[in-house]
């Protein structure tokens, strides 16, 4: 937490999207996106672009559990980005209690 929540916000907003927009157009989700643009693979490195890939699901999932409504399931990234503080929070790390 860099006490940057606006832009953290604005970060994984369009992660998600992306993300989201690649899914729907491949019915897959890739290893790396092109951020310059909305649902398009990434590309380049040292090898081709691989479907799936551990640490984008990773982050994928925590992202959507991080806005999502609690109460219901999150399959899809919202249609509106969501503008409660409870949704936009990140998560508090439980402060080290003092040792006696």
């Amino acid at each position: 937490n860099y006490g940057q929540k606006e832009g953290e916000m604005d970060i994984s907003w369009q992660f998600l999207t992306n993300v989201q927009h690649t899914y729907d157009r491949e019915k897959k989700l890739v290893e790396k996106y092109d951020v310059s643009t909305t649902g398009t693979g990434g590309g380049g490195g040292e090898y081709p672009l691989q479907d799936g890939f551990g640490w984008t699901n990773g982050v994928t999932l925590k992202m959507l559990d991080l806005i999502c409504p609690k109460e219901q399931p999150c399959d899809n990234v919202p249609a509106k980005r969501p503008l409660s503080e409870s949704t936009t929070q990140p998560v508090k790390q439980k402060e080290a209690e003092p040792t006696p």
